[in-house]
């Protein structure tokens, strides 16, 4: 979300405003009624020079905008008795802005952690996208290949005899003609490992034979130059805290996404690797029992594919954009006539110019636990342990 800027001239600047801070009442026989001013910075702008585009290659740019958006004081009533009387009552109203660096306030580690984790997937999915163009795993498919064919025919053969003495009423062959028991079938463990069997077996095989058939179309007609863009998943970060009397939130999105145009140079060595053919690391995770478990969390086998992506191209340009919003709340925390809010924003936006093919850099999944990969860990744990 874009913040607008109080100044679009390049450089740094800062603009601030006075504030009041009211002390109302009396102490004593002394009537108060004080009006304190403080100079309270409201505003900061950050852009760099624009670098004039020769429409071919990407230029960089950064933009940085803070904005204070509320700043409602918090108001506190004071009372004290002597010999039974009221002694002193006072109210004070203060803005919160004097409790916080308005216009520097450090933006959480957990976040940009996070961020810095998409700005990597971003620049190893870009990478990877230069052969999930054109790309299948024929390396990892004749290293599986006898196993799964095997599997495929297998199963075909026992669901379809299954089936048949179903419906002939031979309930009791069910069972040993799918090679389990009845607790296992009423238990759903043969489901689990048919379940298994289409997500790591069938559904990559049947995958691979379109993927091949796309790219021997592809390759009669396939264009000279590539345009790839790409980009992570929003980011999101939520968190409350009590600092110094106040309940504070900070509440931050952010994105990472980009694009590379490269040339094909040679596309016999591009053909031999989208081809799954060329890497020989990517291969040897691919047939490492249960790899697919650890790509759940960091997809190594992205990053390892990816180590041969560029192979048949030259670079031309490429670039990687990423922006984050922040915004920051803080009220009074305990016994106030107002708690008062204070609300900061905090915009920027980078663009970075790559002056070759980035590298692949290891990520963690922002989602590890969505449905596919919930089911497949269910299935895995019904099969293997009870």
């Amino acid at each position: 979300m874009p913040i607008a800027a109080f100044t679009n001239r390049v450089g740094y600047y800062e603009r601030s405003e006075f504030v009041q801070q009211l002390v109302k009442g009396h102490y004593g026989g002394t009537v108060f009624d004080d009006v304190i001013y403080h100079t309270v910075g409201v505003e900061s702008s950050s852009k760099s020079a624009t670098v004039k585009s020769d429409g071919i290659r990407s230029t960089p740019y950064f933009r940085q905008v803070t904005k204070v958006l509320a700043d409602r004081p918090k108001r506190q009533r004071t009372i004290t008795y002597y010999d039974g009387k009221v002694y002193t009552d006072i109210v004070d109203t203060v803005p919160i802005s004097l409790s916080f660096p308005t216009l520097h306030l450090s933006l959480p580690n957990a976040f940009l952690e996070d961020f810095e984790n998409a700005k990597s997937m971003a620049r190893t999915k870009l990478r990877s996208k230069l052969a999930d163009d054109g790309s299948v795993s024929n390396g990892a498919d004749i290293a599986e290949g006898r196993e799964t064919v095997s599997m495929i025919a297998k199963t075909v053969v026992q669901i379809y005899s299954a089936f048949k003495a179903g419906k002939a009423g031979n309930w009791d062959e069910v069972p040993k003609i799918l090679q389990c028991t009845k607790a296992d079938l009423i238990g759903l463990k043969s489901l689990a490992e048919k379940w298994l069997a289409y997500q790591y077996g069938w559904k990559p095989l049947m995958g691979s034979i379109h993927d091949n058939y796309n790219l021997f179309q592809r390759q009669k007609q396939e264009p000279q130059q590539l345009d790839i863009r790409t980009g992570s998943p929003e980011v999101k970060f939520s968190s409350r805290q009590e600092l110094n009397g106040y309940d504070t939130l900070w509440e931050c999105t952010g994105r990472a996404f980009g694009g590379i145009k490269a040339t094909i140079d040679n596309p016999y060595l591009r053909s031999v690797d989208t081809l799954g053919l060329l890497n020989p690391f990517s291969v040897a995770w691919e047939v490492v029992p249960f790899s697919f478990f650890f790509d759940w969390f960091i997809p190594i086998g992205s990053m390892l594919s990816s180590l041969s992506a560029t192979a048949g191209l030259s670079f031309n340009d490429g670039y990687l954009s990423s922006s984050h919003t922040c915004i920051f709340t803080a009220r009074a925390k305990g016994d106030y006539l107002d708690h008062g809010e204070l609300r900061i924003a905090h915009f920027t936006f980078q663009r970075e110019v790559f002056n070759s093919f980035p590298l692949p850099e290891i990520y963690g999944k922002s989602n590890p636990f969505s449905t596919t990969h919930t089911l497949n860990a269910l299935a895995l744990m019904r099969t293997n342990f009870i």
